[in-house]
């Protein structure tokens, strides 16, 4: 079979919450159900913020013509949501959390308690955000704003609503966090299901947009980059097993005799226009006031691409999960960011940014693209078995490692370990500034023989953390061209040593992609807590360059 299928279903939902689920329910059924609940407020939110963003440009409108004296009509639109039918039908957010609180007893996980507190504590907090909005509908039918000429209760209203949406998005991460870990302790069925490494892929394509979304939060155009590459790749993966073609499809499910719509184009589409976004914000070096770009992309770019409100990555994720029935968690969506700007601020804003225009002269030039980043410890792990021989890898390969070389400081050293078949410690740990020295070991590199990287990667790390630095880019880089042995045995290392703070990225040669070789290379990078890159002629010099990148501590 040419393609593996997406089953994304966009037919009118119906009832989850059925007579016979309720009766017989499973533990991975209740804890995708908690998923559901939390997804549920995180759209009321989305509405919510809407309402409260629109009002806050409102009063910004306004606060000229109240400061003159002249008199104002102002309104606010207030909807009521929580427990509106048209949202979620019978099952609304409140019926379903009812649901839960008798059910959960079938959750067997240690993490239940801690499930249930995040749960709790989300509606609480919406429950709080729905408040401010009834107080705001009053404030206006009421008229108070006639005695508050400077809207001063409507924004200390708005700044505490900010509060609650930042709320939200702290239990978003731990309430996804704590799920996670539950599911990973649950007892998993023994079964094949041939929708299972479809699932993998879709979810490889969710988590580097979801890592994204959070840098955005944080304002680091560097990690962003990073996982922009991350995202690409995992683009790629997708390409090679839903086809050239990206039409749509549809398939008829022998099993249920039931019509699902297979729509390829349309994942794709959502996640071409989301890595699109990313690209132009990070060459974006505008100024979009009051709020800033990454408040302007995180609301109305990425998020659009992501949640359930734009038909985005994940609701297409947790919606295949339902049509396969996948042993699959679900994921949880990423509320809004909301911030209250009040006129002073704008004023500030224009001030700073009169100030932050650069005089010609006060230009400093760096000297190297590395000035100002952590001291580097780079242990390359390259694999030198015959496959390898090949100019787009190991002359590719040894061609890149020179570039970076020449860019470090002397500050930075690296160490060469090599494996085929056995395990050997080319060059140990020397500073940059002796070229001649690391270029002779590179140019001594000759492939033979069969790959074996658990002696290699063992070595690695003894090298590595032999020559630690603290603060410092601790880091191994395996070069290879394809997959490996001994997978359970390399896993356990990887995770150890990533616990001692020396990451694992993973740069992959090959011109002629194997998904399964990509997938389990990327996961491997991931245990690693480091980078996963597909290196060809294009981007070799710049994917060297970035894993020597990291912000100093």
């Amino acid at each position: 079979m040419r393609f593996l299928i997406f089953f994304i279903a966009f037919l009118s939902s119906t009832s989850v919450y059925s007579q016979t689920e309720l009766d017989i329910p499973t533990e991975l059924d209740l804890l995708n159900k908690y998923v559901e609940v939390y997804n549920d407020q995180i759209y009321i939110l989305w509405d919510y913020y809407n309402q409260f963003n629109d009002f806050n440009k409102t009063l910004l409108e306004v606060s000229p013509e109240i400061d003159a004296g002249v008199k104002i009509k102002l309104e606010f639109m207030h909807k009521e949501i929580l427990d509106d039918p048209t949202y979620f039908g019978e099952n609304t957010p409140r019926a379903k959390l009812f649901y839960l609180e008798n059910k959960d007893g079938y959750i067997r996980s240690n993490y239940l308690a801690n499930i249930k507190g995040l749960s709790r504590q989300m509606w609480e907090n919406t429950l709080e955000i729905v408040r401010i909005s009834e107080d705001l509908d009053q404030y206006i039918k009421r008229k108070v704003y006639l005695k508050d000429p400077q809207q001063k209760q409507a924004f200390d209203l708005l700044e505490e609503s900010a509060e609650f949406y930042q709320n939200a998005f702290r239990l978003s991460l731990e309430m996804s966090s704590t799920i996670e870990r539950a599911f990973v302790q649950m007892k998993k069925k023994d079964q094949f299901n041939p929708y299972n490494e479809t699932g993998e892929i879709l979810r490889n394509l969710v988590q580097p947009c979801q890592a994204i979304i959070l840098a955005l939060k944080k304002e680091n155009k560097t990690d962003i980059s990073n996982l922009l590459l991350e995202l690409e790749m995992a683009m790629e993966i997708f390409k090679e097993h839903a086809g050239d073609d990206l039409t749509n499809v549809r398939f008829l499910e022998e099993s249920s005799k039931k019509l699902l719509f297979i729509r390829y184009d349309f994942i794709w589409q959502q996640v071409n226009q989301f890595r699109d976004f990313v690209d132009e914000y990070i060459k974006d070096e505008g100024y979009k006031l009051p709020h800033g770009n990454a408040y302007f992309y995180y609301n109305k770019r990425l998020l659009s691409k992501y949640n359930r409100f734009g038909r985005g990555i994940i609701s297409q994720h947790n919606r295949f999960i339902d049509s396969t029935h996948v042993e699959m968690i679900k994921i949880v969506e990423i509320p809004n960011w909301l911030k209250t700007v009040r006129p002073e601020d704008i004023e500030k804003a224009e001030e700073v940014l009169a100030q932050m225009v650069p005089k010609k002269d006060t230009i400093v030039k760096k000297s190297s693209p590395l000035d100002g980043f952590a001291k580097n410890n780079l242990v390359f792990l390259i694999d030198v078995s015959t496959s390898m021989n090949k100019p787009e890898k190991i002359e590719l390969l040894v061609q890149s490692f020179k570039h970076l070389v020449r860019l470090m400081r002397p500050e930075d050293e690296v160490a060469i370990v090599t494996y085929s078949g056995s395990a050997k410690l080319v060059l140990s740990p020397i500073s940059s500034k002796k070229k001649n020295q690391i270029f002779m070991a590179l140019d001594s590199l000759k492939p033979k023989g069969k790959s074996d990287i658990l002696e290699g990667f063992t070595l690695a790390s003894k090298t590595a953390g032999m020559n630690f630095i603290p603060n410092g880019n601790n880091k191994i880089i395996i070069a290879t061209d394809g997959a490996y042995e001994n997978e359970k045995a390399l896993s356990k290392i990887v995770k150890e040593t990533a616990k001692d703070n020396i990451q694992l990225s993973v740069l992959y040669y090959s011109k002629k992609v194997n998904p399964e070789d990509q997938n389990r290379l990327l996961k491997l990078a991931k245990m690693g807590k480091g980078n996963f890159r597909h290196i060809q002629q294009n981007n070799s010099n710049e994917s060297m360059l970035l894993e020597a990148q990291k912000v100093r501590e």
